[in-house]
């Protein structure tokens, strides 16, 4: 069953390789945002040209673009204050698409 094989991975994993790993995933709730488009699904690299191009250049980097199913994605960027300020800029305009991007939570 799933819950035993969740099990037995952490069993495998010491104290601090646990805390590194929860450290890793705090750090990614706050530098990865969700997002959504209405309509036709877009690529990957339409994603990241829509974020980019909504964005201003010093404003930071994009490190990955994950298709996550259903209409959604997630854009993982270099810093919290990237994010951040990304998402005070949702939704964002590109053409004639609008690119809603929303916190984790």
């Amino acid at each position: 069953s799933p819950t035993s094989v969740v099990s037995e991975i952490a069993t495998d994993f010491t104290v601090e390789e646990l805390q590194v790993l929860l450290r890793a995933a705090s750090r990614f709730e706050r530098v990865a945002l969700i997002g959504q488009t209405p309509g036709r699904f877009p690529s990957r690299q339409e994603i990241r040209d829509w974020v980019q191009g909504g964005m201003i250049e010093e404003m930071g980097r994009i490190q990955e673009i994950s298709l996550l199913g259903r209409g959604f994605f997630q854009v993982e960027f270099d810093t919290e204050v990237t994010a951040g300020q990304v998402l005070a800029r949702s939704p964002l305009r590109f053409e004639d698409r609008l690119l809603f991007l929303h916190p984790w939570s």
